[in-house]
């Protein structure tokens, strides 16, 4: 046996020349549809849509057909390599809908409190965030109750803003910003820093009965008493909503003070004596301090919505739905009576097209 490994024999045979021929048309075919791309690509020529050269100098896959599969991260609708557009007018890649709210669309989703639409704001009730405003946040909230004078979102006390929020604490011995007086001058200044009386008047201008509800009604009349008061006094309409507890004597509250008109004039000596169906003074004042005139164009009186009796209670069923429907009646008083009619005087229909005014009472805070 010799020291070589013997190669076996392999036999040969002549391939038929139809073979040879199958065969070199298929390769001419392969080279035809097979195009090589990456490192050496750049020359390739480019057809209609196509970005020309491969960026990266990567080869790109193909598939058996010698189409790009691949685009490149965060491209939509750009050309391949082979010069065959992909361009579909789709994102290469979808999102996928989390369920989480848009603050700011009007409605309360997951993980909002609260959310008024183009009624969100720093100085509103609901922040830009839709969180519900209170002291602490960094907000000034103007349309808050009890208002907010600053704040520095802080609990630090002797800094300018105090921990409520207001610039300078009620009892210090200063009047400061927003206070009419300090105590202890009992019978005289409240521990709110505001003399010991309720303020009162009838709006200058007139407006429809639909205001949003009981809500937009008193935001109206916070913000004209603001015009005339220190922003401690926190004013609300006059007005009975449908429910039991949105009755107009629930919503001002109950007080021994006196019930003054601009001029200083008293209405009535307290909320009893408010309710008891006679007035002291018609509430004929505006938040200008002027006089208001008799208007019987809408509904032939002198009107101001109320939807309220003389003893403070609702009169269900007219009050324009709550303030906040078109097509209903309410009812109206006349501001330039001083017995029940006051506040009750009859009813007008059209709540969202006729237009009366609006009594803003100043309520009781704590």
């Amino acid at each position: 046996m010799s020291g070589t490994i013997g190669v076996p024999e392999v036999e040969m045979f002549e391939r038929p020349g139809c073979v040879h021929g199958l065969v070199a048309a298929l390769s001419l075919v392969l080279v035809g549809c097979f195009k090589p791309v990456g490192n050496n690509a750049s020359d390739a020529s480019t057809g209609p849509g196509s970005s020309g050269d491969t960026a990266g100098g990567t080869d790109a896959p193909t598939t058996a057909s010698g189409l790009t599969t691949t685009e490149a991260p965060g491209t939509t609708g750009e050309a391949t390599t082979t010069g065959v557009s992909t361009t579909t007018g789709v994102s290469a890649t979808s999102s996928t809908d989390t369920g989480a709210g848009d603050c700011g669309n009007g409605m309360v989703d997951p993980g909002e409190e609260c959310d008024d639409g183009e009624g969100n704001g720093p100085a509103a009730q609901c922040t830009p965030e839709c969180q519900r405003a209170k002291c602490g946040d960094g907000y000034v909230c103007d349309a808050c109750s009890p208002v907010e004078e600053c704040d520095d979102k802080n609990d630090m006390g002797g800094d300018g803003c105090e921990n409520e929020c207001t610039l300078a604490k009620c009892g210090d011995g200063k009047i400061g910003t927003n206070e009419e007086c300090e105590p202890p001058a009992l019978g005289v200044c409240s521990s709110r820093c505001t003399f010991a009386l309720q303020r009162l008047f009838v709006t200058f201008d007139k407006y429809a009965g639909v205001q949003g509800g009981l809500a937009g009604a008193d935001l109206l009349c916070r913000t004209l008493g603001r015009t005339k008061y220190t922003r401690k006094r926190e004013f609300v309409a006059w007005l009975s909503g449908d429910a039991p507890l949105e009755t107009a004597a629930m919503r001002i509250g109950s007080t021994e003070n006196a019930y003054l008109l601009p001029s200083e004039n008293v209405v009535a000596l307290n909320t009893a004596d408010l309710l008891d169906g006679s007035l002291l003074k018609p509430i004929d004042e505006t938040e200008q301090g002027t006089q208001a005139k008799p208007d019987t164009s809408n509904c032939s009186m002198a009107g101001v919505w109320t939807g309220t009796k003389s003893d403070g209670t609702s009169t269900a069923g007219a009050t324009c739905g709550g303030w906040a429907e078109q097509r209903v009646m309410g009812t109206v008083g006349n501001f330039t009576a001083t017995d029940g009619g006051w506040t009750n005087e009859g009813t007008c229909g059209k709540c969202g097209s006729e237009t009366q005014r609006f009594y803003c009472i100043e309520k009781v805070v704590p």
